[in-house]
């Protein structure tokens, strides 16, 4: 069989592991590949940020995607060039060193030297210029800093990937320093090849080679094409790098759990105008209660409130002419549970699972209190979280009232943040080693979420990319 390309190197996947690595191999001189199921919206008319219509165009099944389980947890996958971080806000954390600590303790990892973590985390943090808003927080932001001071309760303000620049008027401008604008853009220059609308539906050994089978979409039609490379790094995300091992029979019976940060939100209504078209990303986060849940902003459109209000017809009302303005949507976030990743033998899709026995769920509850107590103490007229049939709260009495757990086929769950199912380790449960290589398996290597040992509590995309970059650095003998 004749490929349809050949390489030295192939990454599945565009997403912060994949760009990374893609651009440090390009760097070598090395030919280098990167095969995308989603499109180049860089060549095509982009759809406006956070809107419906970039959900339905740069998402995984236009965004409707599920783990099943009581509750049920809807998640979200970018897939274009880019991956998520040409939809997500750009909130960069490094990885707690504490928790790296217990890592490397419990799952055996090889050590990696201090001051290269600091090396290759500012690093990139300088290539994505990361940074917190020149003109401070926007309104709905204030609002969760003013509740969790006046609570007593600790907060941040979370640096983004973003370049900051004046316009004429010298109103401040924001450019998200995505992958497709970074890393990716490095790769192209080092003569890296970009071939989107291409998902990968099988891998296999062929003598020294890797065989990729993939559908290649060009608008209603659908070619099977064959790539071949000496190195395959997979860098298709949580779900879809341990499907794709399953559906290739490299995994059956050897995939870590999945894990996700659970998140619950909840509405409030303020007195005054916090919201508009020119508030931005909410970046503050209270980690008060941390590492068992924390809060932060969620992107407020009208769009999104009236989403997220489907079940509370008299708060949506209130949203009616200008009222949207004075609405932001919060969320507070756990890292409880566990949930599979399952080649379900029918269609191209993995099933996802994913359960929360009853001391998660006790906390996903307390967690929704404290923040629906936090916002009322910012001065909220009313709060309202996202459970069918939960009663609008404009009180503390009203609060306390509340039955003590809300049932959970009511809650309305969801996540961006999912990792861990193929891990790194050198403990016998591991998928891969400490630097990403699939065990039993040569030349193949896992360069994205699925890495992770387990929920960071935060959000996961610096330590996605300070990890695969120390496991190229090592790949390349430059460790």
């Amino acid at each position: 069989m004749k490929p349809d390309g050949e390489f030295q190197n192939i990454i599945a996947g565009s997403g912060p592991g994949g760009a990374v690595a893609a651009s440090m191999l390009a760097a070598q001189g090395q030919s280098t590949a990167v095969l995308e199921a989603g499109l180049d919206w860089a060549k095509l008319p982009p759809p406006v940020p956070f809107s419906f219509d970039e959900i339905q165009k740069k998402y995984r099944q236009r965004g409707m995607t599920v783990a099943l389980g009581t509750p049920k947890v809807a998640y979200a996958e970018g897939c274009c060039l880019g991956g998520g971080s040409e939809v997500n806000s750009g909130l960069f954390h490094r990885c707690p060193e504490a928790l790296f600590a217990e890592w490397h303790k419990r799952y055996q990892l090889k050590p990696t030297p201090e001051d290269i973590w600091e090396h290759i985390y500012a690093g990139i943090e300088k290539e994505l210029s990361v940074q917190c808003h020149p003109d401070g927080l926007p309104g709905a932001a204030r609002m969760l800093r003013d509740g969790a001071e006046s609570l007593g309760w600790q907060g941040l303000e979370v640096p983004r990937w973003v370049r900051y620049s004046s316009d004429a008027s010298g109103a401040t401008v924001e450019v998200r320093q995505t992958m497709s604008k970074t890393f990716l853009r490095q790769a192209a220059e080092a003569g890296c090849q970009f071939v989107t609308g291409t998902s990968v539906r099988r891998i296999e050994r062929a003598g020294s080679h890797w065989l990729l089978h993939c559908h290649q979409r060009d608008g209603s039609f659908c070619r099977e094409k064959v790539y071949r490379t000496e190195n395959l790094f997979l860098a298709c995300g949580a779900t879809q790098t341990p499907f794709l091992l399953r559906r290739s029979g490299l995994a059956l019976g050897k995939l870590s759990p999945l894990h996700l940060h659970p998140t619950i939100k909840v509405i409030a209504k303020f007195p005054g105008e916090i919201n508009g078209p020119e508030m931005g990303v909410p970046s503050y986060q209270v980690k008060e209660h941390a590492p068992d849940y924390s809060f932060g902003c969620s992107i407020s459109t009208p769009q999104h409130l009236a989403l997220n209000l489907l079940d509370h017809p008299e708060a949506l009302r209130s949203m009616e002419g200008d009222g949207w303005r004075r609405h932001a949507i919060y969320y507070a976030m756990t890292t409880g549970g566990k949930g599979r990743v399952l080649d379900p033998r029918l269609g191209d899709k993995p099933l996802v699972t994913y359960a929360l026995d009853h001391p998660e769920l006790a906390l996903m509850n307390r967690a929704a209190r404290d923040l629906m107590r936090l916002l009322l103490a910012a001065g909220a007229e009313y709060v309202v979280p996202t459970v069918r049939g939960a009663p609008i709260v404009r009180t503390e009495e009203e609060l306390a009232a509340l039955p003590e757990a809300f049932p959970a086929a009511d809650m309305n769950l969801m996540t961006i943040h999912l990792f861990s199912s193929a891990r790194m380790g050198e403990d016998s449960a591991a998928v891969t080693d400490t630097y990403g290589q699939l065990r039993g398996q040569e030349n193949l290597w896992v360069a994205d979420a699925s890495l992770l040992c387990g929920p960071p509590s935060v959000n996961p995309q610096g330590s996605i990319m300070a990890i695969v970059k120390r496991n190229l650095l090592h790949h390349l003998g430059q460790l």
